[in-house]
């Protein structure tokens, strides 16, 4: 059985802009079967608001409309799919990450993938 786990949206930029023979071992646990990713709306709502940012999509060539779709399509394909979330937990220094928190204890995911210190911390 793999573990569960929650991407944040650094993840998903990542599996975005990098090429395949690239991408970060957080993208190939899902191909490989360890890591099964949790998703729900919201989640996968702020990656398309960031993949879809025009300043990002003009900096970075591989970010393409075509490619974000790919990538949040595949997303979802390897996903557990959870339709609701309630409030569990909230941050209160950075309420906009709530949701990341929210899927998390509501998945039971081992893990919460984060690129942010502020999450870290």
């Amino acid at each position: 059985m793999s573990d569960r786990a929650v991407y944040d949206t650094m993840i998903f930029f990542q599996w975005a802009v990098l090429p395949e023979c690239r991408q970060h071992r957080t993208v190939k646990a899902l191909y490989d079967g360890p890591i099964q990713l949790c998703l729900s709306a919201d989640t996968l709502d702020e990656a398309r608001r960031l993949l879809t940012r025009p300043e990002l999509v003009q900096r970075f060539s591989l970010l393409t409309s075509e490619r974000a779709d790919a990538v949040l399509r595949e997303a979802r394909r390897l996903a557990a799919w959870f339709a609701s979330v309630p409030e569990h937990f909230s941050l209160p220094q950075h309420r906009l990450d709530d949701h990341l928190f929210d899927l998390a204890i509501e998945a039971k995911a081992k893990y919460l993938v984060t690129w942010e210190g502020r999450l870290l911390n």
